[in-house]
């Protein structure tokens, strides 16, 4: 009787294999989402600077809309270090980028969580400042400028003290045998995140339902009354009694706020209709990881397209806006034109004392003929 081998094929434990759909989600992700990131870095940029250099800006409801591009700017720029250097990672198969990816992850996806909560509660607050002046007409924005700093200050400290705890509920795990590999580092959710009373108390019901499902409902309700109102004959007619000015600058503050809450809406109501997937029936959810896979990059990605298009929306509806950048850039080219010219002059002016010096030179030395009768 011949004795056969059977022989089983030796299982690294350091093997490592790419995650699923790694190229489709590094053109989406690494792609297009790190270009769009970019172009929202420098439109926000420009835009928190313009909005929050003047008094008067700032003592108006334009606080809000600075103080959101503020929150863009930390959500734009953390966006291509957690999610565009994870997939280029795993698409060169780098084990020094990832290392790297894990060193600064935890800090920076909480404070990127936090600013997005903020900027949510910001919206919240500029929508409800706009509600009340949109149903009582006749009450004016000043009566606002006192609470404004306060309400604005409320919804950045309510994205920190809801947000703060997710650097408590990751944990990296490195493994010494796996030095050197893609998989030297692990991530995993920390006791405090497993823990079924953090999981059910803080995480659902303070957090996801504050954060998530209140503004998200609040700012779809706020924008559908608000647009209700602006279409009454009342409304019409008390715009018409007040001043031009006023009624244009009413209407454009108006159109702005319905435009930014919409793309807010737009850019959210993915990740509500996930959220709330998870928490009923998470399992079904896992059945399909292809789309889970992509509805988080999706998510993530149409918050940073929510960002890039605060700046269009701006030059679109608000007409004070328009003219400051406007202005801004005439003065900056002007400027630059100026310094150019007496920078030119200045050299044009050196080259004609180096030409005077050096043809005085020529006239008070002898001719060299002159020297040669001289010396004779």
């Amino acid at each position: 009787m011949e004795s056969s081998t059977v022989i089983i094929p030796s299982i690294d434990p350091c093997e490592y294999s790419s995650p699923e759909y790694l190229t489709e989600r590094f053109i989406l992700v690494t792609g297009i989402g790190t270009t769009i990131a970019l172009i929202s870095i420098v439109e926000n940029a420009f835009l928190c600077f313009l909005l929050l250099r003047r008094y008067s800006f700032r003592s108006s409801p334009l606080l809000y809309l600075g103080l959101l591009a503020g929150c863009d700017i930390f959500i734009s720029l953390s966006y291509i270090p957690l999610m565009s250097l994870n997939l280029l990672a795993d698409m060169a198969e780098s084990p020094l980028l990832l290392n790297a990816w894990f060193n600064y992850m935890t800090p920076m996806i909480t404070i990127s969580h936090i600013a997005m909560t903020a900027q949510s509660f910001l919206i919240v607050a500029a929508t409800f400042e706009r509600y009340q002046l949109t149903v009582c007409p006749r009450m004016s924005s000043s009566s606002f400028n006192r609470r404004r700093p306060f309400m604005a200050m409320g919804a950045l400290l309510l994205g920190i003290l809801t947000k703060f705890s997710m650097a408590f509920e990751l944990e990296i795990t490195t493994s010494e045998e796996c030095k050197g590999t893609m998989l030297e580092k692990t991530l995993a959710v920390s006791e405090l995140g497993k823990h079924n009373v953090y999981n059910s108390i803080w995480k659902f019901f303070a957090r996801t339902i504050i954060t998530v499902y209140i503004p998200f409902f609040i700012l779809a309700f706020f924008n559908a009354r608000i647009v209700c109102v602006i279409q009454k004959a009342d409304y019409i007619e008390h715009l018409e009694e007040t001043g031009k000015k006023r009624k244009n600058r009413v209407k454009e503050a108006t159109r702005t706020l319905v435009f930014i809450v919409c793309v807010y809406l737009m850019s959210n109501i993915l990740n509500v209709v996930v959220t709330i997937w998870e928490y009923i029936d998470i399992k079904s959810l896992e059945e399909h990881p292809g789309f889970y896979l992509f509805s988080v990059d999706i998510v993530s990605l149409l918050t940073v397209v929510a960002c890039s298009l605060r700046l269009p929306i701006y030059l679109t509806c608000q007409s004070q806006l328009r003219r400051e950048i406007i202005t801004f850039f005439t003065h900056f080219i002007k400027s630059r034109q100026e310094k150019y010219m007496e920078h030119s002059t200045m050299i044009t002016n050196t080259k004609m004392d180096k030409e005077d010096d050096s043809s005085s030179s020529d006239l008070l030395s002898p001719s060299p003929l002159l020297n040669n009768k001289i010396n004779h």
